[in-house]
């Protein structure tokens, strides 16, 4: 109910929640109203699923999200925000469930100058070619990745 009331806000363009344990979709429903939302943190904000992300496709003006240790979070989530055109900061580190299949998607987002997977271990060779599409990258974490190659030929 608390965050539904900030909607009357119009002029608030930041919100940091990080480790907000009662964050969950429902929240991330009542923040999908706020239109002119540009900065959203929810670090650690454990009970974000992917239901509740689809919900932030709305925030067409969203510049900088930063889901980090929101570790129900999936390639569908991944999916989602890369509808949103004017992300230009994306932290996912943490989200140890995003694979190349995820980061295929965000290769949409010509305007991303940054993005965070520090902790992402299952991202290959192949996710971080997907990357290579991004013309205005400027920043990329892959600490802590156990960043793996793919294997070109089983029988070397």
């Amino acid at each position: 109910e608390g965050i539904s009331c900030l909607c009357r806000l119009s002029s608030l363009t930041v919100i940091k929640l990080s480790r907000c344990k009662c964050i969950s979709n429902t929240e991330l429903m009542a923040l999908s109203e706020m239109m002119g939302l540009t900065d959203l943190n929810l670090s650690g904000c454990c009970l974000i699923t992917n239901k509740g992300i689809e919900a932030l496709r709305k925030l067409a003006f969203l510049k900088a999200i930063n889901l980090s240790m929101c570790d129900k979070v999936t390639d569908e989530g991944v999916r989602v925000l890369s509808t949103v055109t004017n992300l230009a900061e994306i932290n996912l580190s943490g989200c140890v469930l995003i694979t190349d299949e995820g980061l295929s998607s965000l290769s949409s987002l010509i305007a991303l100058t940054s993005l965070n997977l520090e902790f992402c271990e299952k991202i290959t060779n192949k996710g971080v070619l997907a990357l290579a599409m991004l013309p205005d990258l400027t920043t990329l974490n892959l600490g802590s990745c156990r960043y793996r190659r793919l294997r070109r030929n089983a029988n070397r």
